[in-house]
């Protein structure tokens, strides 16, 4: 999977390939939406992968594209959110499984947490007490 940059405002684009290992046997549609962390779809874009040139009932092994531009608000808020995947039938809208987190991103500076002291402990002492910001921009 691959993404753009992540800003409030702008279109995140979103790029997943897909393949079938055996044959489909009805048309396929694709909803990405952008998740908070308590579960609100922030945004999202539904259809059909490969733009819907080449239908799913003929998808084999061949990784095809599946390019979808999700406009996050102007005024979203900082913090981190994923990006979830469904697959439905065209017809009857049916699912085809549960929806499934593929990525997650931070929007904005990432907290700074050095020196605040333990973030979490477990056993033994073994505790976090600081983090890194990891850029998933093209994961």
């Amino acid at each position: 999977m691959r993404q753009s940059e992540a800003r409030a405002g702008a279109a995140l684009e979103v790029e997943l390939l897909w393949s079938a290992a055996e044959q489909v046997g009805t048309q396929i549609n694709t909803s990405i939406r952008v998740v908070d962390g308590a579960g609100t779809v922030i945004a999202q874009q539904d259809g059909p992968p490969a733009r819907g040139v080449i239908p799913t009932t003929l998808f084999f092994d061949t990784p095809l594209p599946d390019r979808k531009s999700l406009l996050l608000p102007a005024n979203l808020a900082g913090g981190r959110y994923r990006i979830d995947v469904a697959a439905y039938a065209v017809e009857g809208t049916v699912p085809q499984g549960e929806v499934q987190p593929v990525a997650w991103f931070w929007l904005g500076k990432p907290l700074n947490t050095e020196g605040a002291g333990a973030l979490a402990t477990w056993q033994n002492g073994l505790q976090i007490v600081g983090g890194a910001h990891i850029d998933c921009a093209d994961v």
